[in-house]
């Protein structure tokens, strides 16, 4: 599980995710769903949700670091509605530090 904040163009949020790997050294094919709730988006100060649907691949070497690439969909929501605004291709790569 993940919680966190993130920025989103010129706007801040707060997130939630989680990730699933099939592997139970968490490493390799991963699926990762995750919501967010972004602050002020547009210029009139609106509020949204946004949220994701993505797979990729964590890898893992000999050291701490590890990497993940990811491939998906965000999907933005006004809020009061299930009316998408927005569905936009989402695509990333995120470095992590194993303790």
């Amino acid at each position: 599980m993940e919680v966190g904040a993130n920025v989103f163009f010129n706007s801040l949020g707060v997130n939630v995710g989680v990730k699933h790997f099939f592997s139970p050294a968490q490493r390799d094919f991963f699926v990762h769903g995750q919501g967010a709730y972004l602050f002020g988006v547009d210029g009139a100060g609106d509020n949204v949700g946004l949220l994701g649907l993505s797979g990729g691949y964590r890898f893992v070497g000999n050291s701490p670091l590890q990497f993940d690439l990811e491939a998906g969909i965000d999907v933005l929501l006004t809020p009061g509605s299930s009316t998408p605004v927005l569905a936009v291709p989402a695509v990333g790569l995120s470095v992590g530090y194993r303790f």
